[in-house]
């Protein structure tokens, strides 16, 4: 009844960077003064890591599985174009220790240490299977990325995440399913206490799956879904907010029975649900909006925007 799984991974890897900036036009202030030319040389990162993973397990009985888990993850440093770069030579301050203003273009690497504790469970004489875990998650040195309204800043920061998923199914006839799942993640710069950029306290799904024999020879199903995301922030330091979103989708599907042919109709965001997904600082006039869905700031870039409705007719056939 008890189970152990054990994963390693070592990594070594390296990356070389040439970095330059020519005046091709006449002198303005703009190419000398504002982003003025440079040669940063060749710039090499270089680092190796172990990774792994370890998993425990355990039959409560023959429905009830539970387990504890434990797991060091990896995402390689390198070189970024950075704001940072006071001079906007990212050659500059590569060395630990410069001040942050100078401090180049390097990028360390991510390190994301997980705990979690959980249960899957088969319930209802196995008509059903419920799934839970509570999770924490530290990241040392988190590549934390936002937009300063004319280029994109990348920094190492601390991080943290902790929250419970829960998600499961219900066969509640042969051919209907209930199928659902939610998450409450609360995450961090560990730094300030600050919510991460993109970081939804709360997100979730409900559905259905239907199908069923339509004659002797086809099928027909019927998909639906509920899809909720919480209110968020599109930047760092808690900037440029986001409302919360819920959208709904639904399709249709009849086919052959043999596969040989089916025709679907999609419908996503039915009722036209909008909401900004990424927002930031417009590199503009006061005042000026660059591709704005619904109510905005001014001097505000508004992008990346929930879908908008969409109804989509598919047809397959197989020779």
């Amino acid at each position: 009844s008890w189970r152990a799984v054990v994963g390693l991974r070592y990594t070594d890897e390296s990356k070389d960077v040439y970095f330059n900036r020519e005046q091709l036009s006449s002198p303005t202030i703009w190419n000398t003064l504002a982003n003025p030319p440079f040669e940063s040389g060749l710039m090499t990162f270089s680092d190796d890591f172990l990774n792994g993973n370890l998993n425990l397990q355990h039959d409560l009985n023959d429905d009830i599985m539970l387990y504890a888990s434990y797991g060091v993850g990896s995402k390689t440093g390198g070189f970024a174009e950075s704001a940072e770069v006071g001079s906007a030579d990212p050659s500059l301050g590569v060395e630990a220790g410069v001040a942050s203003t100078e401090r180049g273009s390097r990028v360390e690497t991510e390190t994301a240490t997980t705990f979690e504790i959980g249960a899957k469970m088969s319930l209802l004489n196995q008509a059903a299977t419920l799934n839970i875990a509570l999770f924490q998650t530290d990241i040392e040195d988190f590549q934390e990325t936002s937009f300063t309204g004319t280029e994109f800043l990348t920094r190492n920061i601390e991080a943290e995440s902790e929250g419970l998923e829960i998600d499961g199914q219900y066969q509640l006839t042969d051919a209907f399913r209930l199928i659902g799942g939610v998450t409450y993640a609360d995450s961090i710069n560990a730094e300030d206490d600050s919510t991460l950029a993109q970081a939804p306290l709360w997100t979730g799904s409900v559905g259905y799956f239907y199908e069923r024999a339509v004659g002797d020879s086809l099928m027909f199903s019927n998909t639906g879904f509920v899809r909720y995301r919480d209110d968020m922030v599109s930047q760092i330091n808690e900037t440029y907010p986001s409302d919360s979103l819920t959208t709904v989708d639904l399709s249709f599907s009849l086919s052959d029975l043999n596969d040989t042919w089916s025709a679907r109709l999609i419908a996503t965001n039915i009722f036209d649900e909008r909401e900004v997904d990424f927002s930031g600082p417009l590199a503009a006039l006061v005042g000026s909006r660059y591709g704005a869905l619904g109510a905005g700031d001014q001097g505000v870039i508004m992008q990346g925007a929930s879908e908008t409705r969409s109804i989509k007719f598919q047809v397959d056939y197989n020779f």
